[in-house]
């Protein structure tokens, strides 16, 4: 009889102790998962959240919030593969990243994510392994980079810009430096021939394409930078009768170009290569849509 009594406190004891380590335990996780609480949604600028063994999310920060439009009661639970795009999704990259963060441990990457609305967000990510077996999770760090990107983009657009004015600019400068002379002689060739010489209409022809070049180096400068509208006074009918050969040259033959300038405009102050820039295009854009 004290046997089976003794037996009976030893087996008591050892249920007893299983239930307060049991306990403490238990409070021990409690207080783990509040600090862990506490730190995960104190940072706000991260999305923080962990994926199951399945692809499931099982726990959500405020930064994942604030970050990915989901809240918590609307994506725990749920594939955390809605969070990436149609094309990942399709090459299958959810799983591939779970598959390398169990093997190495941890695995970053940069990527396009889809929020809740249906737009989209560059992140760089961290996808670490946590715990093993059944109890097997996998930790998710992601860093919105979307307008550090979008600012180097602009500097790099505006770099390749500059780039190209100092391009346009030295070829512009060559290129004057090539009119120059010829521009020179034929003016002064002009001058020298008398009113019905029959070289007369080509020298004149020599001077005003001559000129249009010039005109062109300048809107090139004006391009890069380098250069500065020269405003006239002008008549805009007379303007567009100087630019005609070079229109016409544009146009195909099963095109008609119709005239309807009024003549005595007032006089305006324009920078003339600029107007006669902008009525070639409209020209040039009236044919292509013909």
């Amino acid at each position: 009889t004290l046997q089976v009594y003794g037996e009976l406190l030893h087996t008591l004891g050892h249920a007893f102790l299983r239930q307060l380590y049991g306990v403490v335990t238990q409070r021990r996780l409690e207080m783990s998962n509040q600090r862990f609480r506490f730190l995960a949604d104190g940072v706000k600028g991260y999305a923080v959240f962990t994926v199951d063994d399945l692809g499931r999310v099982s726990s959500w920060n405020s930064g994942a919030e604030r970050m990915l439009g989901y809240t918590e009661s609307e994506i725990v639970g749920q594939k955390f593969s809605r969070l990436f795009t149609p094309e990942d999704i399709q090459s299958g990259t959810p799983v591939k990243l779970l598959e390398q963060a169990a093997r190495a441990g941890s695995v970053a990457d940069e990527r396009w994510y889809v929020r809740g609305d249906g737009t989209r967000i560059l992140a760089t990510s961290t996808v670490a392994s946590i715990g093993e077996g059944d109890g097997r999770e996998f930790g998710n760090v992601l860093c919105d980079v979307t307008e550090r990107r979008k600012r180097q983009q602009a500097l790099h657009e505006a770099e390749k810009v500059e780039s190209i004015g100092h391009l346009a600019s030295g070829i512009a400068h060559d290129f004057n430096n090539l009119l120059s002379p010829i521009l020179g002689h034929a003016s002064l060739m002009l001058g020298d021939l008398p009113a019905l010489d029959s070289a007369r209409p080509q020298l004149e022809s020599i001077v005003n394409s001559t000129e249009q070049a010039a005109d062109l180096i300048q809107r090139l400068l004006l391009y890069a930078g380098k250069g500065r509208f020269a405003t006239t006074s002008c008549d805009l009918s007379a303007l567009i009768v100087k630019i005609l050969p070079q229109i016409e040259a544009g146009i195909p033959k099963t095109v008609q170009l119709e005239l309807d300038l009024a003549p005595g405009l007032p006089v305006v102050e324009v920078d003339a290569s600029q107007i006669q820039q902008m009525v070639m295009v409209l020209v040039i854009n009236g044919v292509e849509a013909l």
